[in-house]
């Protein structure tokens, strides 16, 4: 999860200084530090809230803890942080309302994150974690060559 957060919050970060750099006016230290909550703390965690949701309900292949599935993680994690982004953008920018657009912001990210984490493949019962082989009654999955003890033990 922790490589899925940082390719998303990676988004946000890149928005946090393009909007820094593209301000008009030197902004005073308190306003800097709303918009870094804003435009960072509020996306990851909507992210993050959106992620675990789906991760309790689904329960993703590449979000359990014995696998690494790294590349797939931080695309899905930049993929994710991206459609917040467009997502929150549009709606930020009807809504003239502080708070609404707070919630717009935290909200949206929490339904991207939870969309995209929604489409990574799930654990199935019976299956090795690892590659989703189907395994009944093997001692060692033919497709990854994990130990079916490993693959039971660490299943959800």
């Amino acid at each position: 999860m922790l490589r899925f957060l940082s390719s998303f919050a990676l988004v946000w970060i890149i928005l946090l200084m393009v909007a820094q750099a593209t301000s008009p006016y030197v902004m005073a230290a308190s306003s800097r530090w709303s918009m870094v909550v804003t435009l960072l703390g509020l996306p990851v965690l909507g992210a993050l809230t959106g992620g675990a949701v789906v991760t309790r309900l689904r329960c993703p292949r590449a979000l359990h803890p014995c696998v690494d599935a790294t590349p797939h993680l931080v695309l899905s994690g930049l993929a994710a942080g991206l459609a917040s982004a467009a997502l929150t953008g549009g709606v930020v920018l009807v809504t003239s309302d502080g708070v609404g657009q707070l919630l717009a912001v935290a909200g949206g990210s929490a339904v991207a994150a939870g969309g995209a984490a929604w489409l990574l493949p799930r654990v199935r019962p019976g299956a090795c974690v690892h590659c989703g082989y189907e395994l009944v009654d093997l001692a060692r999955c033919p497709e990854c060559g994990r130990l079916s003890v490993d693959v039971e033990r660490s299943s959800i």
